[in-house]
């Protein structure tokens, strides 16, 4: 078995073991179904967020940027959930000094709620300001068969 990509061997020593093979080893080629499709929704979201956060250590931007997106695509259903990630988000834009992407961040905070309470979420809809807002989006088969195993 193999670490999926940008996680460093300290990480998995220092606790995140648990939820890159407990739960989350879908994230790399060795995928494997939550125990508990309950409570898998949340952990997987922290899974991808130390995936952004590893990444972003180690200055790989685009993978920083893949882990939230995929992270945004899980957290959708859970208005909780989905304001963490776009704050996650906006924090990371600014950290690269993207303006762009924080007015976009800033927005979306703004905007979940209101599309939770009036179910208008996109679903599969990447998070990010280099797409619509209100656009859906395939999901990714992976996240897919976790998404439809797990609560909604």
């Amino acid at each position: 078995m193999h670490l999926p990509l940008h996680v460093e061997s300290h990480e998995v020593e220092n606790g995140l073991q648990q939820h890159y093979f407990g739960q989350a080893a879908f994230l790399g080629e060795d995928r494997m179904k939550p125990s508990h499709p309950s409570s898998s929704i949340p952990h997987l979201v922290d899974a991808e967020l130390a995936r952004h956060r590893a990444a972003a250590r180690v200055g790989d931007v685009g993978g920083a940027w893949w882990a939230l997106e995929r992270a945004h695509i899980l957290s959708q259903p859970r208005l909780p959930l989905h304001l963490r990630v776009h704050w996650s988000m906006l924090i990371y834009a600014l950290r690269l000094h993207d303006l762009r992407e924080v007015a976009g961040q800033v927005a979306r905070l703004a905007l979940a709620p209101l599309a939770a309470m009036t179910g208008r979420v996109p679903v599969g809809n990447t998070g990010r300001s280099n797409v619509s807002a209100f656009r859906p989006m395939p999901i990714p088969d992976d996240l897919r068969s976790v998404m439809d195993g797990g609560p909604r």
